[in-house]
């Protein structure tokens, strides 16, 4: 699965200074989890390409938008950023 993220200002070295409070998919597509992961996170990435491959269910708990997008990556998923 590729993922590519648009973004403005957003280094991957800060992502952990932009915290997700409580999102708990569960099933959900990962373009809908990405979107409200960066929603809730208030960063200002942007969803570009998602290629939907399988589902997730995970619980992402005052945790930041880094281990967040490592927890996708462990799920299969492959990000490409770009500006």
């Amino acid at each position: 699965m590729k993922i590519i993220c648009f973004h403005l200002k957003l280094s991957i070295l800060q992502s952990d200074n932009f915290i997700i409070k409580d999102i708990r998919p569960k099933n959900r597509s990962f373009s809908y989890v990405i979107n409200q992961l960066l929603s809730d996170s208030g960063c200002d990435w942007v969803l570009g390409v998602c290629e939907p491959i399988k589902t997730v269910s995970s619980t992402f708990y005052y945790t930041s938008m880094r281990e967040a997008l490592k927890t996708l990556q462990e799920l299969g998923a492959e990000f490409t950023f770009s500006i």
